[in-house]
């Protein structure tokens, strides 16, 4: 007997004994491992199985599900398996219905019609999985959670690394049964210093748009990305999408006094835990730091009060410096972006401010009208002297120094990068850093990302 002929009462006691791995239950009936793991969920959870799941199965092992259907009184799932399943899917349907004829329970099964007038007649598509989106780190990157339906297998899970400076950091491929993927579903983080949320796929799709846009200059692409894309994606779009920003409430009114005051409470912002990491980056960081003990040694600060405005001064000049074009369009496009975040998540108020100071930057308002950009540096130099007051070194050079180590890995509360929420799937996967050398960077040969994408 081959395996394809185990029967199907027992197919279904192999597949439900606890005492064999997935790779012992494969090898015995001639399917996947994969196939294993999503049969076994499909069985555990039959009064709520997803008939056009069922019926995706290797035939060997989707006849197993079938006698798992009838003490659930699922009649539902042998019908429709008569009537569009595999020829031994049906043939087994029929079996099953003859079985319990025998004992007194009368099944009604769909007639099959002559093929040449009967309708082609196929199986509901199964509904998409929900796919998720991760608030921006400190660094401008974020994690999207792509998903698909694997038929037969469960779903692949697609988690990306995304950068709107450094395009595709990292991709990590797996499979998951359908009953893993929603215990990950409740394991992801929702609050803290990171949030990840539902999106629409069109929403996550233009996240990943934009970063292969980015691509192109930085030529940050894992090397498997580009089929995963083609295949998953399409092409690139031939311009860069618009990046999110608030659709309903959180959208400011267009009224010049209004958004002014929006900008005025803009340094407010970093309240909100998904900011209280966001910093300017190292080099601005160093740099600002020596054009503050600049400012002190060459007038000497007598007071407290003249040492505050010195500060200040030198820090609106830093946040100046720091903001040019390409800067207030990439940072304007972040808070676009978190403005919708906070939209989301019924933070209306912060919607509206970060909408309005995304605006502004954009407008090319002088960063000392936007309390948000001195904010960006002035937190963590704040921090930095408390650090060097409560050493006694409170003189300039002392605190230039300290607040040149201020970076953001310690400008806020404990969070997580985008790359550390990465989870691996059941079924592992491949990723940029397990590629080896040249899996992901800039393109030695010249060549753009994604087949010439450049």
């Amino acid at each position: 007997m081959s395996k394809k002929d185990v029967d199907a009462r027992r197919a279904l006691e192999i597949l439900r004994d606890a005492n064999l791995d997935l790779r012992a239950v494969a090898e015995r009936l001639g399917v996947s491992p994969e196939a294993v793991d999503e049969a076994r969920c499909l069985v555990d959870e039959i009064e709520q199985a997803e008939t056009d799941a069922i019926l995706a199965l290797p035939p060997v092992l989707g006849r197993a599900a079938l006698w798992a259907a009838v003490p659930a009184g699922r009649q539902d799932v042998l019908a429709e398996a008569a009537a569009v399943g595999e020829k031994e899917v049906q043939r087994e349907a029929k079996r099953i219905a003859h079985n319990l004829k025998l004992k007194g329970v009368e099944l009604a099964l769909p007639q099959r019609q002559p093929e040449p007038v009967r309708p082609a007649v196929e199986p509901a598509a199964a509904a998409e999985p929900p796919v998720f989106l991760s608030s921006l780190d400190a660094n401008g990157e974020r994690a999207v959670f792509w998903t698909r339906n694997v038929p037969g297998r469960g779903i692949e899970l697609a988690q990306l690394v995304v950068s709107d400076e450094r395009g595709i950091v990292d991709l990590l491929l797996g499979e998951l049964s359908r009953k893993r993927f929603r215990e990950l579903v409740e394991e992801l983080p929702r609050k803290g210093g990171v949030t990840i949320r539902e999106v629409s796929r069109e929403d996550a799709r233009t996240v990943i748009d934009r970063a292969r846009w980015a691509a192109r200059a930085s030529g940050q692409v894992p090397a498997h990305f580009p089929a995963w894309a083609a295949q998953v994606l399409g092409p690139a779009p031939a311009e860069p999408p618009p990046p999110l920003g608030p659709r309903g409430e959180g959208q400011p009114l267009p009224d010049p006094a209004v958004l002014g005051e929006l900008v005025a409470e803009s340094a407010e912002l970093f309240a909100e835990p998904e900011l209280a990491r966001w910093a300017p980056g190292e080099e601005a960081l160093w740099s600002c730091a020596a054009a503050l003990e600049q400012a002190a040694t060459s007038e000497p600060w007598v007071d407290d009060a003249q040492r505050e405005r010195g500060i200040r001064d030198a820090i609106e000049g830093c946040a100046e410096r720091f903001f040019d074009e390409r800067r207030r369009s990439i940072w304007s496009a972040r808070l676009l972006d978190t403005a919708r975040l906070f939209e989301e998540t019924g933070r209306t108020h912060a919607a509206k401010i970060a909408a309005a100071t995304a605006q502004a930057l954009a407008a090319g308002t002088p960063a000392a009208g936007i309390p948000f950009c001195s904010q960006l540096f002035a937190r963590l130099f704040r921090r930095s002297r408390g650090a060097a007051s409560g050493s006694g070194g409170a003189d300039a050079g002392g605190e230039a120094d300290a607040a040149g180590r201020a970076t953001a890995a310690d400008a806020g509360p404990a969070g997580a990068d985008a790359s550390s929420l990465l989870v691996a799937g059941d079924r592992g996967g491949r990723s940029a850093s397990e590629e080896g050398p040249g899996a992901s960077g800039h393109d030695p040969a010249g060549a753009g990302p994604e087949g010439g994408e450049r």
